[in-house]
C-alpha cells in the first residue's frame, strides 16, 4: 500500500494498492489534519512536540496544549496503520519528537515537484537537456493551484509563496527553453500558465512578444506589449521597462533577433526563501519552549 498526498490545490490523500487502485483517505478539516499536512511539507526534517504544540495549540497552556498534540497524533496514526505494515509507520514519534518516517511508502507531490526543480536552479532554460526538460515539464503539471488553498496559517503561507515562485520560475526557464528549440505553442501555454498568477509578470510578455515573432505573428507579438502595458498599469502604476519596449522596436521593424542584445532576467530567489522558512521554524520551536520553560518557573 502507498500513501499519495497532494498538497498542491485542494488536500487530498489517496491510498493505492498493489494493484492500484485508488482510494480518498477520510480526514476531516480541522487541526488533525493541519498538523498532518505540515509534517508532510516537511518530510526529512524532525519536530519538538512542545514546538508542535504551541504552534497549533498555542492558546492554552503548555499542558493542555500537549494533550491536544497527543490527542491528535493518536487519530492520525490510528487513521495510517491501515494503511502502512505495522512494522514500518508512517509517523516516528517518541516522547520529544514527532517525524515522517523516511522509510514508509508516502509520495508527496510538493517534495516531487520541489526536487525536480532544484536541479535546474543553476541553469538557465536556454542550457537545458531534453531530459531536464522533460523532467521539469512533468514537475509542473503537478502544481495544480497554490499549497493548501484555503489554508492562512503563518507556516504554510511561507511554503506557500516559495514554492509559488519555484514553480512561476520554473516556467520561465521552460519559456526560454521552447524558445531555443522553436516550441512556441508549448512556450505560449507556460506563459499563459504564468500569468494567470501573475497578471503584471513584465519578463513573461517580454518572452510572448518574441515567440510570437518566431511564430511569424507580428500582430498577436505587438498586442502583448498592448497587454503588459495595461496590466503594469492597472497592478502596479508603472509603464514597460526600457526593453520591453526595445523588444517592441525590433518587432516593428522586422528585426531578425530581437533580444540579440537583452539581458536575461535575475532568478527567483528561491533559496533564500527557504532559509526564512527554515529560520522561521527554528523560531517557532525555540518560542515553545521557552514559553514551557517560562510556565514551570517558580514565582510564575
Amino acid at each position: 500500500m502507498q500513501i499519495r498526498a497532494h498538497l498542491f490545490g485542494k488536500f487530498q490523500l489517496e491510498a493505492i494498492s498493489s494493484s492500484g487502485v485508488s482510494a480518498v483517505v477520510p480526514l476531516e478539516p480541522g487541526k488533525v489534519r493541519d498538523l498532518l499536512c505540515f509534517l508532510l511539507l516537511y518530510p526529512e526534517r524532525a519536530h519538538h512536540r512542545e514546538a508542535l504544540s504551541s504552534q497549533f495549540w498555542g492558546e492554552g497552556s503548555t499542558e493542555r496544549s500537549l494533550k491536544y498534540l497527543r490527542q491528535a497524533l493518536w487519530q492520525q496514526q490510528t487513521i495510517l496503520a491501515e494503511l502502512s505494515d505495522s512494522d514500518c509507520p508512517v509517523l516516528l514519534v517518541d516522547g520529544d519528537w514527532v517525524q515522517l518516517n523516511p522509510n514508509a511508502k508516502v509520495w508527496i507531490d510538493t517534495t516531487v515537484f520541489e526536487t525536480a526543480c532544484l536541479q535546474i536552479q543553476n541553469r538557465s532554460g536556454s542550457e537545458l537537456s531534453l531530459e531536464e526538460a522533460n523532467l521539469v515539464r512533468q514537475a509542473v503539471h503537478l502544481y495544480r493551484g497554490d499549497v493548501l488553498e484555503g489554508c492562512h496559517q503563518d507556516w504554510c503561507l511561507m511554503v506557500r509563496e516559495r514554492l509559488q515562485n519555484l514553480y512561476l520560475g520554473t516556467l520561465d526557464k521552460l519559456m526560454d527553453y521552447c524558445e531555443v528549440h522553436y516550441e512556441v505553442e508549448t512556450g505560449l501555454s507556460f506563459g499563459a500558465q504564468i500569468l494567470a498568477l501573475d497578471r503584471a509578470r513584465e519578463c513573461t510578455y517580454q518572452r510572448l512578444m518574441r515567440l510570437y515573432y518566431q511564430a511569424g505573428d507580428r500582430s498577436s507579438a505587438v498586442r502583448q506589449f498592448s497587454r503588459c502595458s495595461e496590466a503594469l498599469q492597472t497592478e502596479l502604476g508603472i509603464a514597460p521597462s526600457k526593453k520591453t519596449r526595445r523588444i517592441l522596436e525590433m518587432i516593428q521593424t522586422d528585426q531578425a533577433d530581437p533580444d540579440s542584445a537583452v539581458p536575461e532576467q535575475p532568478r527567483v530567489p528561491t533559496q533564500l526563501l527557504g532559509d526564512l522558512e527554515r529560520l522561521q521554524q527554528l523560531i517557532w520551536e525555540i518560542r515553545g519552549q521557552v514559553e514551557t520553560v517560562l510556565k514551570i518557573s517558580p514565582g510564575q
